[in-house]
């Protein structure tokens, strides 16, 4: 079942990142984000590698944007785990109408 998810997060990696580019939130406009990620686990704490998720939802406005997410792992192995945590940023946009969009996120 892990190989299955570790190959399904890859493919859906693939098709992201070569995926046309999509425009920018425009100000005002909320928006929903999600992610897949995968976390590497000391081989000390006795658990197993995971694809987890993140969901996040934001709020465009002029010169930053406003997020509030979620994310979750659930690390099996002898001292299976699951962890999970919110998170709330702010991500400060620069050229937000340039064709390359920096930003900073805290």
């Amino acid at each position: 079942m892990r190989i299955i998810a570790r190959v399904a997060a890859l493919v859906a990696t693939i098709a992201l990142w070569s995926a046309p580019a999509q425009a920018l939130e425009e100000v005002g406009q909320w928006y929903v984000s999600p992610n897949i990620s995968f976390i590497w686990v000391d081989s000390s704490r006795n658990t197993d590698d995971e694809v987890g998720g993140y969901v996040f939802l934001g709020r465009a406005f002029e010169n930053f944007n406003i997020e509030a997410g979620a994310f979750y792992y659930d690390l099996g192995g002898f001292d299976s785990t699951d962890m999970w945590g919110f998170e709330l940023s702010v991500v400060k946009q620069f050229y937000r109408d340039g064709r390359i969009t920096p930003y900073i996120s805290g």
